[in-house]
């Protein structure tokens, strides 16, 4: 996609400059309610194990998904950098 691959190739080289200078301690990335509330059944309660489903938002041709999945897919991403 023209938005999400810029958006999570970007937090890579943001990802490895930092552990490239070898002095960043912490990285701290914020983004949107849209990263965990899309879902086909809404949860009660969210915490750090809840994203939105990628997938669902995909097959429902839901408009401003991406909001939500570009932080879902670098977060995901920067967690196994």
């Amino acid at each position: 996609n023209e938005v999400i691959k810029p958006a999570v190739n970007g937090m890579l080289n943001i990802m490895r400059s930092c552990l490239k200078a070898k002095t960043v301690r912490r990285v701290v990335f914020t983004s949107s309610a849209g990263t965990v509330n899309i879902q086909e059944q809404a949860r009660p309660v969210y915490d750090e194990e809840c994203w939105s489903d990628v997938e669902f938002c995909r097959t429902k041709k839901m408009t401003g998904w991406v909001g939500g999945a570009v932080p879902l897919l670098i977060y995901c991403t920067s967690c196994y950098c």
